[in-house]
C-alpha cells in the first residue's frame, strides 16, 4: 500500500510540475516581415477597367517583445529573377501607371499585420500584355523571409472575342 501511495504522490508531483503559467514558453522564436500572398499573383480586370486598386498585406512572424518597421518598394531584380527561374518574359510596369505608398508601417505583437493599398494604372494593359508590378517588402529592423518578399502583381484583362459573322 505505502509503495501504491508514494507512486500516486510522484506521479501527481510530475504533473503538477510540468504544468506551468510562464508566459515565456515560445518567446525566443524570431520575428520575421513578409507577404503572405506572394509570387505571382493575377488579377483579373474587366474590359473596360481603367484602374485597379491591390492591397498588399504585410506579416510579421515571431514573438519577441519590440516591433518591426517595413515597407513596400518595387524589385526590379525579383522580376528578373522570377522571369530566369521560370522562362517567362514579364515586364515591369512602367513607374507612370503605379502609385506606390512609400510610408513604413509599424508591426508589433499587437499588430501583427498592416496593409497597404496600390492603385495601378491598367489602361494600357492588353489580353496580351506581359506587364507586372514586382513589389517586395524590407525592413531595416527585422529580418525578411526571403521564400516570402516578393508579389508578382500581374494585372490579367481578358480577351475580346469576335463576333462570329466579323470579316
Amino acid at each position: 500500500m505505502k509503495k501504491l501511495f508514494l507512486a500516486l504522490a510522484l506521479s501527481a508531483a510530475a504533473c503538477l510540475a510540468g504544468c506551468s503559467d510562464n508566459e515565456e514558453i515560445g518567446y525566443d522564436i524570431g520575428s520575421k516581415v513578409l507577404i503572405p500572398k506572394n509570387g505571382l499573383q493575377q488579377v483579373a480586370l474587366t474590359a473596360d477597367a481603367a484602374a485597379v486598386d491591390y492591397e498588399v498585406w504585410i506579416y510579421r512572424s515571431g514573438y519577441n517583445e519590440g516591433g518591426s518597421t517595413a515597407a513596400l518598394s518595387v524589385d526590379a531584380e525579383a522580376l528578373a529573377a522570377y522571369n530566369k527561374a521560370n522562362g517567362t518574359a514579364y515586364v515591369l510596369i512602367p513607374e507612370a501607371c503605379y502609385d506606390l505608398p512609400t510610408a513604413a508601417v509599424r508591426l508589433d505583437n499587437n499588430a501583427h499585420t498592416a496593409k497597404i493599398g496600390i492603385r495601378i494604372d491598367v489602361s494600357a494593359i492588353t489580353a496580351d500584355s506581359r506587364c507586372v508590378l514586382p513589389v517586395s517588402v524590407g525592413s531595416p529592423d527585422t529580418e525578411v523571409n526571403a521564400a516570402a518578399a516578393t508579389v508578382l502583381i500581374f494585372p490579367v484583362r481578358p480577351a475580346t472575342e469576335k463576333p462570329e459573322n466579323d470579316q
